[in-house]
């Protein structure tokens, strides 16, 4: 995540710290959820879609881009589900 704002930068996003804060709002939800998540699923569940949503997320910042409407929705996305990766896998 420390190379994230370069680059979202390098490919054409503005503002890209700024749109970074939603993946901060994200982890701190699911930080938040987490303990649902584990009592529900089971640890070994929750890591497993911690790691399926890491290589979702990268894979979202590999098609991503600013220059098409879809692609930089990909963007976003891939923001958005640093929550999700970082909380459910390095977390738990």
């Amino acid at each position: 995540y420390i190379f994230a704002n370069g680059y979202l930068t390098e490919v054409g996003m503005k503002n890209a710290t700024g749109w970074m804060t939603l993946g901060q709002f994200s982890e701190i939800f699911f930080m938040l959820a987490l303990p649902f998540f584990t009592k529900r699923f089971g640890i070994k569940k929750v890591l497993l879609l911690g790691l399926v949503t890491a290589a979702i997320r990268y894979g979202f910042f590999i098609y991503g881009s600013a220059d098409e409407y879809f692609c930089y929705a990909l963007l976003f996305l891939g923001i958005l589900l640093h929550g999700v990766s970082y909380d459910f896998y390095y977390v738990t």
